[in-house]
């Protein structure tokens, strides 16, 4: 719980726009330091589901048509998900909890349920608007050495996903649940192949989270998942 933080530089230097969301906040200080910090803080989300969205944006993201349409069963299994779901928090942490252990992570996809981190983003942001959830897919980096170059295999998908009476958080289906940790730094203002051949140094490694984060393993091998629960 609490914060995570963790700072960043390009080399050669790259402008990055600054963003913030109910977790998440990004800002690139005059020296060129990308800030990074992560509030995983336990969520406290009451909201029933299902859950009018009265924001516009959150809504407007819904109703863009952007979203291509599920089979019919795929509309289905998410139906029969979150029929029984009494709360908004318990059918975004069922669906991303049903990604987490029937995607399968491989480079190439075969059908709905293979491919890489795209793939499963993408399905996540179907199942979820199906189901009457705003969200969207988004690209950044996952930092794990201390020098990354860029390059289309070092991006990664994740996602962003609504929530009333809090906003919008990021969660990645492949490995953690509304939140993502600091070491996610997320590519925004620019496509992404123009940071390609860049160097993503981490200056501050991220600092640890207190141990009421839990994990459970899946029974995927090789694969733990974390949650932010409320």
């Amino acid at each position: 719980m609490g914060t995570q933080r963790a700072d960043y530089r390009f080399i050669p230097p790259a402008t990055v726009l600054p963003y913030e969301n109910a977790g998440y906040q990004m800002e690139e200080s005059e020296d060129g330091v990308v800030h990074v910090k992560v509030d995983v803080t336990p969520l406290r989300n009451s909201t029933p589901y299902p859950a009018p969205i009265k924001d516009k944006r959150a809504r407007a993201v819904l109703d863009s048509g952007r979203v291509p349409p599920l089979s019919t069963a795929f509309r289905e299994t998410t139906r029969k998900l979150v029929q029984p779901c009494y709360g908004y928090f318990q059918a975004v942490s069922t669906i991303l909890n049903w990604i987490t252990h029937h995607f399968h992570y491989q480079l190439q996809s075969g059908s709905l349920l293979e491919g890489d981190c795209t793939a499963a983003a993408k399905l996540t942001v179907q199942m979820l608007s199906e189901a009457g959830i705003p969200a969207r897919t988004v690209t950044g980096v996952v930092v794990e050495t201390e020098n990354h170059v860029l390059s289309g295999k070092a991006l990664h998908s994740f996602v962003e996903i609504y929530y009333p009476a809090t906003g919008w958080l990021f969660s990645d289906p492949l490995s953690s649940y509304h939140y993502v940790p600091a070491n996610y730094v997320l590519l925004n203002d620019a496509p992404a192949s123009h940071y390609f051949g860049l160097t993503l140094r981490a200056v501050r490694q991220p600092t640890p989270l207190e141990s009421v984060i839990t994990n459970d393993r899946s029974g995927i091998p090789g694969r733990i998942n974390l949650f932010r629960f409320n």
